[in-house]
């Protein structure tokens, strides 16, 4: 029905249907997705602006890029494109998509996907956002997997910028903790950190949505029962990177 509603619509009307599909979650398809990337590309700044403020990395509304069967072909021929020339607000849609690809997702077979994250990973200067960049091309074991993009990712653990800092120890912990192929990399990278690398990997491993993972518990939290029978472990003492 919100599909039907973009047909002919002005621009307040492309507003409101973003702002509705909010209430899709999960249970929005490819064809929303692409309806709302194609609308991160509209004329009207508000509209773009709109896609960013609702879609932006799942905060407000959800798209959903991942499928259990092949992905739509346009979808992934829109995703490609705003990948090599998208604005702000649409990069910042479609990256954190990347970003949060299973690592089962057929998505990262799509060759010309990788090969737009690889021209994106090249660029100099870095772009504004490239720790999404960075983080969205980690989902990609074919693009990590080769010498250069893999540096990339292990340097920019001591990156001076925050944010890219941030990505990078996400990137360990989300791809290359399980990762053979990069893990006596990692365990190097990882006994070099600088202090301000060393802060924001503890940042990070403190943060309930990644000790949801690892602890397999809701929002990431020990109860006092479990907590007592480890002897108070998880507040005597905080893993060390080398240790996770």
């Amino acid at each position: 029905a919100l599909l039907e509603c973009l047909k002919n619509a002005d621009d307040p009307m492309k507003i409101e249907v973003l702002k509705a599909g909010s209430t899709l979650s999960e249970a929005g398809d490819a064809r929303f997705t692409l309806a709302a990337l194609n609308l991160s590309e509209n004329s009207s700044p508000a509209v773009r602006d709109t896609v960013r403020y609702v879609y932006e990395g799942g905060r407000r509304g959800i798209l959903n890029l991942d499928s259990s069967g092949t992905p739509d072909p346009k979808l992934v021929k829109k995703v490609i494109e705003l990948l090599r020339r998208g604005n702000p607000q649409s990069q910042a849609v479609v990256l954190p998509l990347l970003a949060a690809l299973p690592a089962d997702s057929p998505w990262t077979h799509e060759s010309d996907v990788e090969s737009a994250l690889s021209e994106m990973l090249k660029k100099q200067p870095k772009p504004a956002d490239y720790a999404q960049v960075l983080f969205a091309a980690s989902s990609f074991p074919a693009i990590m997997h080769q010498p250069g993009p893999q540096a990339q990712a292990l340097n920019a653990l001591n990156s001076p910028d925050a944010d890219v800092r941030r990505a990078a120890v996400d990137i360990a912990f989300e791809h290359f903790l399980s990762d053979s192929v990069v893990e006596p990399a990692l365990k190097a990278a990882l006994s070099n950190l600088s202090p301000a690398a060393q802060r924001t990997f503890m940042e990070e491993a403190a943060n309930p949505d990644f000790l949801k993972k690892r602890q397999s518990l809701s929002g990431g939290a020990v109860s006092q029962d479990q907590d007592y029978l480890n002897r108070n472990a998880g507040i005597k003492k905080l893993k060390t990177p080398l240790e996770y």
